[in-house]
């Protein structure tokens, strides 16, 4: 008997995914899905899967657990596709930076009986710098994935998404979903947006045309998240869905840029030292902080006091499976 995951959404977080599974070949079925059929030969060459299904129902019908890695413009429309398909008691995971309001989709278009649970996975240290991201099996070694539901979600699904979270070698972080979600909107969505206003005020200025030809390393970091955009669609859809988060930061960005301005205009000239200062001493703290990864404590709501290893982690995957059998024979 194995436990068959499916992934749908092949890129490269779909894909560390797979590889991260690739060790418990024998305890778990790895069925892979995209849109890009051309994908199908090479993650099967690589082991990131053992099988890829071309059909969307086929790949999710007998699913213990279904993995969403898709953009964010594409999860209501595979939750709309697949809703009927899902076997009673399947869990069904996201990685998307907008729980809430896929939260809210899952409950029109999740039959009773499947469940929610978002994930939001934090790289490695070591894969933070990779100037050509490509899918790792250790991508999520020794980091964190933090775990969110639905207050009606059962507690053998939330079991169910931390053995999956520790089977790829990560540690689960529990929070709820508007708190990842206002996280998510500062640490990812906010630096991108900021990025592209810089680029797009920069590049609009009358000089530009001779100034690119002095832009060098700073102009290159300071793009860089602006071009980490896949799509600019999926992007802004993202940002609607946490509008609120984002106008709060947004605003404080906007004031914190106005006040310098004033402070220089006034003289205040020690204060912007003593404000500059800072910024550079917190973000070196960040980045010492982040290469060391040392907030990996593994938090546990009650009774879970320990990682298990990998054998009870398998168990409890199959242990999340026997649940389901009796729910179904009562």
């Amino acid at each position: 008997m194995t436990v068959q995951i499916t992934i749908i959404g092949l890129g490269r977080t779909g894909s560390s995914f797979g590889l991260a599974l690739g060790e418990h070949k024998q305890q778990i079925q790895r069925v892979g899905h995209d849109k890009d059929f051309t994908i199908a030969a090479n993650v099967q060459k690589n082991n990131v899967i053992d099988q890829f299904n071309h059909n969307l129902h086929d790949a999710v019908i007998n699913a213990d657990l279904v993995l969403l890695t898709t953009p964010f413009d594409q999860i209501y429309s595979t939750l709309e596709q697949i809703g009927s398909d899902l076997k009673e008691g399947v869990v069904v995971l996201d990685t998307s930076n907008a729980k809430v309001t896929v939260s809210e989709w899952t409950k029109t278009l999740l039959p009773k009986g499947r469940y929610y649970i978002g994930l939001t996975p934090m790289i490695s240290p070591q894969y933070l710098l990779e100037e050509q991201p490509t899918a790792h099996a250790d991508l999520y070694k020794n980091s964190l994935i933090a775990i969110c539901g639905l207050p009606n979600t059962s507690a053998d699904a939330y079991k169910l998404a931390t053995d999956f979270v520790t089977l790829v070698g990560a540690q689960p972080l529990f929070t709820d979903l508007f708190e990842i979600d206002g996280l998510m909107s500062a640490a990812e969505i906010t630096p991108r947006l900021i990025s592209s206003a810089l680029v797009r005020a920069l590049i609009l200025q009358p000089g530009w045309q001779e100034a690119r030809k002095f832009a060098g390393k700073n102009f290159w970091d300071i793009g860089a998240p602006s071009g980490r955009i896949s799509s600019a669609k999926e992007f802004v859809q993202t940002w609607q869905a946490n509008e609120q988060n984002l106008e709060r930061l947004l605003d404080d960005v906007i004031r914190m840029l106005q006040i310098w301005r004033d402070d220089l205009q006034a003289g205040e000239t020690e204060r912007l030292i003593q404000e500059l200062d800072q910024a550079q001493k917190d973000y070196q703290l960040w980045q010492a902080e982040r290469q060391k990864a040392g907030w990996n404590q593994f938090e546990t709501p009650g009774g879970w006091d320990k990682i298990p290893n990998s054998s009870e982690r398998i168990g409890g995957l199959f242990g999340m499976n026997l649940f389901n059998k009796k729910q179904k024979e009562k």
